[in-house]
């Protein structure tokens, strides 16, 4: 059985980069993802970050999106990993990237931000607790 199918998602590290190729065009970007994960058990628990930088090629129609999208912004994409090969100064360079078939926009830059201002200011101040003649030792739990 051969299964070569991947789904990363990250912000991109720069504007894509948008070119013709023959009758077609191509847009090529890198995707960061920050991994966050806790090491250790109980008080001794420590959290660690990963990071993983994975460069995207799309093909076609499908690299318009890049006209919607920079630097920070985050997406998912899908598609399968391909290796390309070339020759610089004699020696044989090898680089693993992702070929997107699908793109999925996520948040853009700075959104989550500015979403939780607003969030913020929509909140009503804590109200102060009822005046309830119970007196102590007769609440119900």
């Amino acid at each position: 059985m051969n299964i070569n199918k991947v789904i990363f998602g990250g912000r991109l590290a720069a504007d894509p980069e948008v070119r013709e190729v023959g009758s077609s065009q191509v847009a090529n970007f890198r995707l960061i993802n920050n991994r966050v994960y806790f090491k250790g058990r109980g008080d001794e628990r420590e959290k660690c970050e990963e990071v993983t930088a994975m460069d995207v090629k799309v093909w076609g129609g499908r690299a318009n999106f890049a006209k919607h999208v920079g630097k920070g912004d985050s997406l998912v994409v899908e598609g399968f990993l391909k290796e390309e090969s070339w020759e610089k100064d004699g020696q044989k360079q090898y680089k693993k990237l992702i070929e997107a078939q699908e793109i999925h926009f996520g948040e853009k830059k700075g959104s989550r931000k500015a979403e939780d201002k607003k969030e913020e200011k929509k909140e009503d101040p804590p109200k102060e607790p009822e005046n309830d003649d119970t007196p102590p030792d007769e609440v119900p739990f």
